[in-house]
């Protein structure tokens, strides 16, 4: 690798439209930082930019002499790399979403964040570095070595901790009465209690709204609805879904031998998936079930077509997708805890000052065969999204004031702020509980965010929790291949093939190509 750029497979970029965007966006960053002003530019949807003025504010009241400016621009991924390649009209800090990071640091072009993590943040219980205040499973994601023989180091530091999975409609939920019984749970015609526990619930759930849609329909005042909704824009919220149930089947920290073909069929458990020992990985049960999973609930495999869902959902923006859950035209919708905060101003249809309805987000529905403890009991695992980027550049103008603002992001104070304001969570181990006081108490969102955190037993993430970095290869290091990689035709097929056959074509694909992803990252 020395001396040569990584070659490395494209990420899907988010598309997400702005929510709280700052009313002057600048001129998106077409001029580099100036000495003493500490320029951010930073990814203006989902989490919005409060709780950054908030720490903007806060670092220049203890810096004098220095001025925090803020530029956000929905479009900084594409920017981000213009200017990194180029070298001209740098920003101090950049942050994004998923973003190639690697090829970056093979040319040298990220500061080493050494400092940061090595740095001490004062907590409750007193002071800790951020490396050890960061939560185990992404603790040394960050982490890489330049070119072969180099120690790895941290090269860019994560924002958000986003749950993935369905955000749902309360009130909906509430009223909603069974069409079909379940012995010793519910009744025909008792109302649902609480969000469904299984996937074959959830497909209850939406076979139970379906059934009263015209009752729906007179008391919404629409002319359309459906179940659920997704932004077929990005369907990597989807497979997000997916690998929920990858995890829950598989078994994330140890095999579910409980399910006979995870043990046949060999490739490890799902955190060993994203290390990529061999080709076998993606011979993974958990895979097929999965996508089975998903296809009970999305896919009508005689009409080819998705259910549940409009069929325009597949060319949804996430707005569009987000628009049509707020005005009640469906029950749930595909996304990550930041949503919330995404859908500040659409939240409030009816103009009366508060959200039309209650919206929380439910703990992924538990998959047939998923993992369960040592009492039986089945084992609560979401999927949380740790793809996005903060970095500083190797030639930014303030590299050691860039440093010291990532080190206050990192307080418990700024991560209280963060989760207060946005809804959700940063991947530290803090109680964001402390944030309630007699002034300020979350809101029914936030606190189905945080409890689902809190009540998880394993938090899914795609990095390879478990695994030494000495042990890491470098397709895990520098190329993340998933499904769709190795069978390009993934998305489509999930319309037409089984889940048995999809995953077979899987395996075949990425049999064939792991030779050339060897050879990219050597």
């Amino acid at each position: 690798m020395k001396g040569k750029a990584v070659k490395i497979c494209s990420l899907i970029f988010a598309g997400m439209l702005a929510a709280g965007c700052m009313a002057a966006c600048g001129d998106r960053g077409t001029t580099g930082a100036q000495e003493n002003v500490l320029t951010i530019r930073y990814f203006t949807g989902g989490t919005g930019s409060v709780w950054l003025e908030n720490a903007a504010e806060k670092f220049e009241a203890s810096h004098e002499g220095v001025t925090v400016k803020l530029e956000g621009d929905s479009g900084v991924t594409s920017l981000m790399q213009t200017q990194l390649t180029s070298g001209k009209d740098l920003a101090d800090i950049y942050m994004t979403n998923e973003f190639a990071w690697q090829e970056q640091v093979s040319m040298g072009r990220l500061a080493d964040l050494t400092d940061v993590y090595e740095a001490e943040v004062q907590t409750k219980d007193g002071p800790v570095k951020i490396k050890d205040y960061m939560l185990d499973e992404v603790a040394e994601s960050r982490y890489l070595s330049r070119y072969e023989g180099s120690p790895s180091v941290p090269w860019t530091m994560l924002m958000g901790f986003s749950q993935a999975g369905l955000v749902y409609n309360e009130e909906m939920l509430l009223s909603t009465p069974h069409t079909t019984a379940k012995a010793g749970e519910w009744d025909v015609g008792d109302l649902w209690t609480a969000p469904p526990e299984t996937v074959a619930d959830l497909v209850a759930y939406c076979n139970d709204l379906n059934a009263r849609e015209d009752e729906i329909l007179e008391m919404t005042g629409n002319t359309e609805f459906d179940p659920l909704t997704f932004s077929g824009n990005e369907p990597v919220w989807l497979q997000r879904l997916m690998y929920g149930w990858w995890g829950q089947y598989q078994g994330a920290e140890e095999l579910n031998t409980a399910n006979a073909d995870v043990a046949e069929q060999g490739g490890g458990t799902f955190f060993d998936f994203w290390n990529y020992g061999s080709a076998d990985v993606f011979n993974q049960a958990g895979i097929e079930a999965a996508i089975g999973a998903f296809q009970d609930v999305f896919v009508d495999l005689n009409t080819h077509q998705y259910k549940n869902v409009p069929l325009a959902s597949t060319s949804y923006s996430t707005y569009d997708a987000e628009r049509r859950f707020t005005q009640q035209q469906t029950a749930m919708v595909v996304g990550g805890a930041f949503i919330y905060n995404e859908m500040t101003g659409v939240r409030d249809v009816d103009g009366d000052g508060e959200d039309d309805f209650t919206m929380k987000m439910m703990m992924l529905p538990a998959v047939e065969g998923a993992q369960v403890g040592d009492d039986g009991e089945l084992l609560k695992m979401n999927l949380y999204n740790c793809e996005d980027v903060v970095l500083i550049p190797s030639q930014a103008t303030n590299v050691e004031l860039a440093k010291e603002f990532l080190i206050l992001l990192c307080e418990e104070e700024s991560l209280l702020d963060y989760t207060k304001l946005t809804s959700e969570l940063r991947p530290f181990k803090y109680d964001p509980m402390d944030a309630e006081t007699e002034d300020f108490e979350y809101g029914p969102f936030a606190l189905s965010v945080i409890e689902n955190f809190n009540a998880c037993d394993v938090h899914l993430v795609r990095c390879p929790v478990g695994t030494e970095m000495e042990e890491r290869t470098l397709i895990s290091l520098y190329s993340q291949p998933i499904w769709d990689t190795a069978y390009t035709s993934f998305t489509a097929s999930l319309l037409t093939q089984d889940a048995g056959t999809i995953a077979e074509n899987i395996y075949s694909g990425a049999q064939k190509e792991w030779p050339k992803w060897e050879a990219q990252v050597r």
